[in-house]
Formats: structure tokens, C-alpha cells, sequence
């Protein structure tokens, strides 16, 4: 009898260690998806390494025409150009981005320059779903296999994404920690869907990189150069961190100066509170100051420019002077005579901002030739 309870009690004590062993193995791997993902990604020499540059402001920056005009200017050589970068939840409306298109369903979409929200991340837009809700990823001109990390949030811990890519490559993505940005690491190959498993899950961003160089923007229609101090403190390390940006553009100063309370001082305090921030997040990283198109809507132009010529001086920094190449180039009536103007004389059209975006680049590289 002892040794049948003996036979027993090893029996129980084997199936024990192997329950364990297999449970470690589960949790090991479940913990490790992150890691081996780094891994594979390390040996594709696929990183965020690439030079970058980044856009900031209004309307007349979220054009997608004036970013890849300036992108195809700067960087010459296109084979160059290998990532996305820092990519928004959702682009606004009327918006559209320069290197992917989207498609959502079932989406709220958040943004700073009108919605109450505590914790934007970098750019100010939040994509909050219903349950079954989905988002489709598309890239324009690039392809092959990136490194994508989601921009994720959530009020539990557990999983609250479906993730698809186009081959077939299924994930969940997790939640670890309630209340708390956090990013999950794949490699993947587009077009992506994203299907929410709960209610209420949140989407930040997206950070996409395969090789080389690339340009991404933070921009809204709308926007006034105080903006970004509606994104959290923590934006500014955790949605910069990775990336080597060797530029950055600001671009605002339409919508300041058509707000009745403009002031000249007023402007330069917000833009110089934006850079000390910027200088935080990538401090060799070169300012360029960008005065908006000329129209004669905005009759506070000339204290604009003032205030961006000065802190231009004072920051180090190169300024870029639209309304000269206007004027230069047949002044704003002939551009609206050429269809260079929108409807509204305030906007350019697509092709006035692929001019805007190119003569950016070549006065740039000009600039820092000397």
C-alpha cells in the first residue's frame, strides 16, 4: 500500500513540475514577444536611425503636398527615404498625411486644438473606439517590412486590440499597465488593421520605421503656436524617443494673427516655449522658422514676421521668408491668377504648396551651407 502512495505521490509530484515548467514557458513567452520582435528587427537592420525632420503647425503645414514636396527637395536621392516616423492616431479632417492613408470605423477622434482631453500625446490626437471598432493603415509609396510600434491606452490591463497585417500575420496587443500610454513593438508589413476589443480603447500614435531617412509632422487645421502645451510632459520624451531628428520646422502664425487679441510678444513667448521643448527632445537638431503665406486676409502679417525674424535671431535659427518668394515670383494675384491660391485667399492649393514646400528645402539647404 505504501509503495502504491509512494507510486502516487511521484506521479502527483511529476505532473506538478511539468504543470509548472509549462506555465513558466507560457509566461516566458508571452513576456519575451516584445524582445524576439527587437531582435528580428536588429538583424533586418531595421531602426529609427534614419535623419529626420519634422514639421510643426497650422493648416498651411498639414498639407501633404508641401511635406512631400519638401521631402523629394531635401532628400535628393529617394532611395534615402525609408520611414514614416512619428505618425497621429488619425489625421484631422480635411487633412491628409504625405506617406499613409486612413480608413476607420467606429472611431472618436480626439483632438487638441477644440477637445478636452488630459493626457495628449505628441501631435494631439487620440483615436478612442468602440468595441469592434477598426483601423486601416495603408502606406503611399513605401513598402517592404517596418518596425511599427501602436501608441496604446486603456482604464484595465489585458488585451484591447486586434492586430493584422498584410501577410496574415495575426497579434493581440496587450495593455500592461491601466491609465498609462504604452507601446507595443511589431514587425509588420502594410496595409495594417487594428479592431478594438473593448470599449473605449485609445490610440496615440505610431511610430514606423524600416531604413533611412524620412519626414513626419505634427500640424492641425487651426492651430495656434500655443498648442503644444496641451500635449502631456511625458509626450515629449516618450513619442520623441528613437528617433534622430536633424530639423525641426515651425511653421505657425495664420491663426494668431487673425485672433483679435494677437500680440507680437504674446506669439514670441509661445513660439520660444515651444522650442525650449523641442531643444529638450533633440538638442542638435537645427530650428527652422517658417513665416505663412502672404495672404492679404491676415493683416497682422508684418508683426508675424517681426516676431519671427527676432526669434529667429535670438534661438539661432533659420528663417524662411514666404512672402518674399511670393513676391519674388509674381506676387499673390498672379499666384491666384496661376491657381498657385485656394478659393478662400487665405490657403494655398496643391500645387502652391508643393512650391511652398520646395523653395522650404532649397532655402534650408542653402542656409546651411554657409
Amino acid at each position: 500500500m505504501n509503495k502504491i502512495l509512494a507510486s502516487f505521490y511521484a506521479l502527483l509530484g511529476l505532473f506538478a513540475a511539468l504543470l509548472l515548467v509549462a506555465c513558466a514557458q507560457k509566461i516566458i513567452t508571452g513576456s519575451s514577444d516584445e524582445i524576439l520582435t527587437k531582435k528580428e528587427l536588429k538583424r533586418l537592420n531595421i531602426s529609427p536611425n534614419g535623419r529626420g525632420v519634422k514639421f510643426f503647425g497650422d493648416s498651411h503645414m498639414a498639407s501633404g503636398a508641401m511635406v512631400a514636396a519638401f521631402r523629394d527637395e531635401y532628400f535628393k536621392d529617394g532611395a534615402s527615404v525609408g520611414s514614416a516616423g512619428f505618425v497621429p492616431a488619425a489625421m484631422s479632417k480635411y487633412h491628409a498625411h504625405s506617406e499613409l492613408s486612413f480608413e476607420s470605423n467606429g472611431f472618436e477622434v480626439l483632438s487638441s486644438r477644440r477637445d478636452k482631453y488630459d493626457d495628449y500625446a505628441l501631435c494631439g490626437v487620440v483615436a478612442k473606439a468602440d468595441e469592434n471598432a477598426t483601423m486601416s493603415l495603408k502606406l503611399k509609396k513605401l513598402k517592404g517590412l517596418f518596425g511599427v510600434e501602436i501608441l496604446h491606452k486603456f482604464s484595465q490591463s489585458g488585451e484591447i486590440f486586434a492586430l493584422k497585417d498584410a501577410n496574415a500575420k495575426e497579434y493581440k496587443i496587450t495593455q500592461k499597465s491601466p491609465d498609462i500610454w504604452e507601446y507595443s513593438t511589431f514587425a509588420l508589413s502594410f496595409p495594417l488593421e487594428i479592431k478594438a476589443l473593448k470599449n473605449g480603447v485609445e490610440l496615440g500614435g505610431y511610430k514606423i520605421y524600416q531604413k533611412g531617412d524620412f519626414v513626419d509632422f505634427c500640424a492641425a487645421n487651426g492651430a495656434y503656436s500655443s498648442i503644444s502645451a496641451k500635449w502631456s510632459d511625458e509626450a515629449w520624451s516618450r513619442d520623441f524617443a528613437g528617433f534622430d531628428y536633424e530639423l525641426f520646422i515651425l511653421g505657425y502664425g495664420t491663426n494668431d494673427a487673425l485672433d483679435k487679441n494677437f500680440s507680437e510678444s504674446g506669439f514670441y513667448n509661445s513660439m520660444k516655449s515651444l522650442i525650449t521643448k523641442l531643444k529638450s527632445t533633440s538638442k542638435n537638431a537645427k530650428l527652422v522658422l517658417v513665416a505663412p503665406p502672404p495672404s492679404p486676409k491676415i493683416k497682422k502679417m508684418p508683426l508675424v514676421i517681426s516676431a519671427l525674424k527676432r526669434l529667429a535671431r535670438d534661438e539661432n535659427a533659420i528663417f524662411v521668408d514666404t512672402k518674399a518668394f511670393v513676391e519674388s515670383s509674381g506676387g499673390w494675384k498672379d499666384w491666384r491668377k496661376n491657381k498657385l491660391v485656394s478659393r478662400d485667399n487665405l490657403h494655398l492649393s496643391h500645387d502652391g504648396y508643393k512650391k511652398i514646400g520646395a523653395f522650404i528645402a532649397k532655402s534650408v539647404k542653402n542656409e546651411m551651407k554657409n
